[in-house]
């Protein structure tokens, strides 16, 4: 019986009249001189009381998640001669894009800024939110991520609780940014209900509605129902043009990743993990004071499995020709990345390079310059990218930092939304061909004419005052005046 007990008080978060029905109950029914029951009647009833109490558990949990219907006290949104707007995000990428417009507009009184996270990377996402959102942090955690969720669940779920929460705020715009599930559900959320829609980072394209997927159905939809278009180039909003949007509600604003990159460039150093990792990885080429380091990122959907393993397979045949070159490789926490990386590695090596062991095996020690580690805080991200000597990655928000600040850059994609770096001649398509990689990066490593030629930093998606210029076109939305600007300005 003490066990039962014990196990309902520990799992269970019941008050102390509750704990103590339950301490009487179980003692009544587990007393020796209880005539009333069998012992086969105390142990179903004893089964059929875990059953319900876990059930109140389960119950209890999900009134807590949805807590802010009883929790938020939502009258402070409700300031006469004031604008709601809510910003929704729920990926590291929105995050990194979104909070130098929110810190903007938060300096307006005109506007009540409401932060909405969906938990869509819910580990990724956090030191992004510590670092940089720390007023009152986030109105509404929604911590809607689980293991495995398939996209239809995950869309629903989203789309279902922002409309509790739009009935409860009632926004005057909502702002979502790029093109992910989050901000596809939420710009969905916000148009049944009316509500305007304000898309940062609008126009990009591919013109392949499976690729990336489902990236380019999310923001051709956004854009589709959207009131404001933020394009951050001359390019993507010509795309809007040919799509027939209304011209004057399309800006070229730039891209508010370069707001965030100079910021932190500007009012941060290197932290010392980041040093002793760039000690460490330098120590470990030859010659070391030659180094030349490669910042490797991989993620998106497309690029698990088969093209990851061409990725690697290039990597490897590099690090073998090229004793002075070192590959650090963040890896994602997508637990497919991981699986994807596995095949492409044998099994004893990549079971030192996750733990950090020295590889002695004669044929693979060059794997010594492979560097795995977990995925690092935005600041720590950008200290690398600019201490690295060239950049392959598939990430959209990685195109537009390296330009930014001059690196060379392959990307690991057959297809691109942001051509800008490519046909300035800042970066090589490569997509995930071995020959490819291995013959561009091997050009990047020997010829330092092309090498300078390319590292040169280019304002391409703007001078880092993008957050100013969104944040007075939402202004004049709302007071009618006409601040229509054809592009972003030094």
């Amino acid at each position: 019986m003490n066990l039962i007990y014990k196990f309902i008080e520990k799992n269970l978060n019941i008050s102390n009249n509750k704990n103590k029905y339950v301490k009487e109950l179980s003692t009544t029914i587990y007393s020796n001189n209880n005539p009333k029951f069998s012992q086969h009647s105390k142990i179903t009833i004893i089964l059929i009381m875990v059953l319900f109490f876990l059930s109140l558990q389960y119950l209890s949990s999900k009134l807590m998640t949805n807590s802010y219907f009883i929790k938020k006290n939502v009258k402070r949104f409700f300031i006469p001669n004031t604008h709601r707007i809510a910003f929704v995000f729920g990926t590291r990428p929105e995050a990194i894009k979104l909070f130098p417009l929110i810190t903007q507009m938060k300096k307006n009184k005109q506007f009540i800024c409401i932060t909405i996270n969906t938990g869509q990377h819910k580990e990724m996402i956090q030191n992004i939110l510590d670092s940089n959102i720390k007023d009152n942090s986030i109105d509404f955690n929604l911590n809607l991520m689980e293991k495995n969720q398939s996209l239809a669940k995950l869309t629903s779920k989203i789309i279902s609780e922002l409309e509790n929460i739009y009935n409860l705020i009632h926004p005057n715009a909502v702002v979502v940014q790029g093109d992910t599930t989050t901000g596809f559900s939420a710009a969905i959320s916000a148009f049944y209900q009316k509500i305007p829609i304000f898309h940062v980072e609008a126009g990009l394209r591919t013109n392949n509605l499976f690729y990336p997927f489902p990236e380019e159905f999310n923001r051709v939809t956004i854009d589709d129902i959207s009131s404001l278009y933020f394009a951050p180039t001359e390019w993507s909003a010509n795309n809007l043009y040919k799509e027939n949007k209304n011209s004057s509600n399309i800006f070229i604003t730039g891209n508010t990743i370069v707001d965030s990159l100079k910021l932190t460039l500007n009012r941060t150093n290197p932290s010392n993990k980041i040093k002793d990792l760039i000690k460490k990885v330098k120590s470990l080429c030859k010659p070391s004071n030659n180094c030349k380091i490669i910042l490797l990122t991989c993620h998106r959907r497309e690029n698990h499995f088969k093209p990851i393993f061409n990725i690697l397979n290039a990597i490897q045949q590099l690090l073998r020709k090229f004793s002075d070159i070192a590959v650090i490789f963040p890896f994602h926490l997508n637990p497919n990345v991981k699986q994807s990386i596995k095949e492409a590695i044998p099994n004893l090596v990549f079971n030192n390079i996750i733990k950090g062991k020295k590889i002695r095996i004669k044929n693979f020690q060059y794997f010594n310059r492979f560097i795995m580690i977990p995925p690092l805080n935005y600041v720590d991200l950008v200290h690398l990218e600019a201490a690295c000597y060239f950049i392959m990655s598939d990430s959209g928000g990685i195109q537009e930092e390296a330009v930014s600040i001059g690196k060379p850059l392959l990307i690991l994609r057959e297809n691109t939304e942001r051509p800008e770096a490519v046909k300035s001649g800042c970066a090589f398509l490569v997509g995930t061909s071995f020959n490819k990689i291995y013959h561009y990066s091997s050009l990047l490593l020997t010829n330092n004419l092309i090498y300078k030629n390319i590292s040169k930093s280019q304002n391409i998606y703007g001078y880092g005052n993008s957050s100013v210029i969104i944040s007075k076109i939402i202004e004049n939305y709302f007071t009618g005046k006409n601040g229509k600007s054809n592009s972003f300005t030094k």
